[in-house]
């Protein structure tokens, strides 16, 4: 008997730079590379900055170039029909048996296409893959949004065959107010990269940062939720004691909070140690991880933490908040350490902890490698990932 062929589309709102968008272009580029499954991938806006990096054949993917929305918005409900057209006849074209539908937008997106296409007689199997703790972030705290919510959660108990979640503080935050079907929790990985100081060690020298201070890098969006102001308080208290000497940190990321982040920096004069280099490729941000005597991820948010496995995979000391995902990758005193979320104090209790130990080996570099390989690889994510939705790799 003829196997059943199956395509599976991958669907997000857009390509810009934040960890659901890397963490697609990853699964895909590594499903290309290794001719793992028949795969396309549906492109719901215009904004696709990080187009180039995916390897996936042109004719297999598909942009809406007449829609800039990437949120669940006013214009989106604008361009909702065009929306929903072009997705059902993607799905119809490519005959797409399976949906991977990542982020809220192309959730509700898919839900409607799915039910559309159920209309038409085409069975399609769609799974909801959840990146945040969206009700933590943005709570439903007005009329329209509590009905919309309703509405998608109506939705979602008609269409979601299974759902997929990044981590547990993920699976908690969203099964407590919408319909879950079937769950896995498995958390982000990476392809394992492991480079070398060099290119780090020119960026130090090429913006007048000597080796010789004890460099603390913060990675990632510049955002109110990634606690950067906590960082900063922290860092003030600690300086007032006097009991800092030779410190530079990097602020490796660009974002919305960029300004706030400088102009709160200058309230403190602390300019002469700081440095923002804005947005950071990821080559250098690796090669910088391995100049950095400290990582630190300061987040008031986090649904995961992918500069944490960033860190762990190039055997950075890390102190993060202990902040959803976050706290389930870094164990305090085992793989890293923690601090108390949005706690300025105790960040800088572990932060001058951390700075007076510095010739000491506090956390070995082994177990943040044996750590990442047995949890965060790209290939046994994938794996497990197919094993759930029911599909077998070539």
């Amino acid at each position: 008997m003829t196997k059943k062929r199956h395509t599976l589309a991958f669907i997000i709102p857009s390509l810009t730079i934040g960890g659901a968008e890397l963490q697609t272009i990853n699964q895909i580029n590594y499903i290309v590379n290794h001719n793992l499954f028949d795969i396309r991938l549906l492109i719901l806006s215009n904004k696709v900055p990080l187009y180039e990096q995916i390897k996936l054949q042109r004719d297999h993917i598909k942009i809406l170039n007449e829609n800039s929305s990437t949120t669940i918005d006013k214009l989106f409900f604008k361009k909702l029909p065009y929306i929903l057209t072009q997705t059902v006849t993607f799905l119809r074209d490519h005959q797409v048996t399976d949906i991977l539908a990542i982020l809220p937008m192309s959730q509700f997106i898919s839900r409607l296409a799915k039910g559309t296409n159920n209309l038409l007689g085409r069975n399609i199997s769609l799974s909801s893959y959840y990146r945040d703790v969206e009700y933590k972030t943005t709570p439903l705290d007005t009329i329209f949004k509590k009905t919309f919510n309703a509405l998608n959660s109506g939705l979602a108990f008609l269409f979601d065959n299974r759902s997929l979640f990044i981590s547990n503080a993920v699976h908690e935050d969203i099964k407590q107010n919408i319909y879950v079907r079937r769950s896995l929790v498995l958390p982000n990985s990476l392809p394992l990269n492991q480079v070398n100081s060099d290119e780090g060690k020119y960026f130090l020298a090429a913006n007048g940062i000597s080796e010789e201070n004890f460099i603390i890098l913060i990675p990632g969006r510049l955002h109110p939720k990634k606690g950067h102001n906590v960082f900063i308080e922290a860092f003030k208290v600690i300086l007032e004691s006097n009991k800092l000497n030779k410190i530079k940190v990097i602020i490796a990321g660009d974002g919305p909070s960029r300004l706030e982040i400088e102009n709160k920096i200058s309230e403190y004069n602390l300019e002469k140690y700081f440095y923002i280099n804005g947005f950071t490729e990821n080559k250098l941000l690796l090669s910088l991880y391995k100049c950095a005597n400290l990582v630190v991820i300061p987040s008031i948010y986090e649904g995961f933490g992918n500069v944490a496995i960033e860190g762990l995979m190039q055997q950075s000391l890390m102190l993060v908040s202990n902040t959803g995902g976050l706290g389930e990758i870094i164990s305090d005193g085992i793989n890293g350490f923690t601090f108390q979320c949005g706690n300025s104090i105790d960040l800088s209790k572990k932060l001058l902890f951390i700075y007076e130990n510095k010739h000491k080996v506090l956390i070995e570099k082994s177990v943040m490698l044996n750590d990442f390989k047995s949890n965060y690889t790209i290939e046994s994510q994938l794996k497990k990932i197919f094993k759930f939705l029911n599909l077998n790799l070539k």
